[in-house]
């Protein structure tokens, strides 16, 4: 889910996938969580001044976390 997640940002999934996706992303809270964080990942990267003090500390423990 998390690689068809990306891929939709990135423009790279046809219509009916990217439909198809949005409709489980609706339907399932932790897809959607994930939505939401990638679209995070994505504005810090592209702003990282707006990084709060706090935010690189955590978001490493999230990512030490998530299962490989």
């Amino acid at each position: 889910m998390k690689q068809e997640i990306s891929a939709l940002m990135d423009g790279e999934l046809f219509e009916d996938e990217a439909e198809a996706l949005l409709g489980k992303l609706k339907r399932q809270p932790d897809a959607n969580r994930n939505w939401e964080l990638y679209h995070l990942i994505g504005d810090v990267l592209r702003q990282p001044e707006h990084i709060r003090c706090g935010f690189t500390h955590s978001f490493h423990q999230r990512l030490q976390a998530e299962p490989t």
